[in-house]
């Protein structure tokens, strides 16, 4: 959902001639996200076993959902 939905909102929440950047940004983000996020997550699990890769995942995507919250508009 989050791979559809985004690319819209950032399109929409900046002046028609920005569009073209926004979702360039999101797109790099979700390249940035799969290419660093990957090989990160493989150590920190490895290294610190999975409850605690879960854990720290979780307190990611927590304060993710918090600062999109407070920054996206209704």
């Amino acid at each position: 959902m989050l791979c559809v939905g985004a690319p819209v909102l950032a399109a929409r929440l900046v002046p028609p001639e920005r569009q073209g950047y926004a979702v360039g940004i999101v797109f790099l983000g979700s390249s940035a996200g799969l290419v660093l996020g990957t090989p990160l997550a493989t150590v920190l699990f490895v290294g610190l076993g999975w409850r605690v890769g879960v854990v720290l995942v979780g307190v990611v995507a927590l304060v993710a959902a918090v600062l999109v919250q407070r920054t996206v508009p209704s």
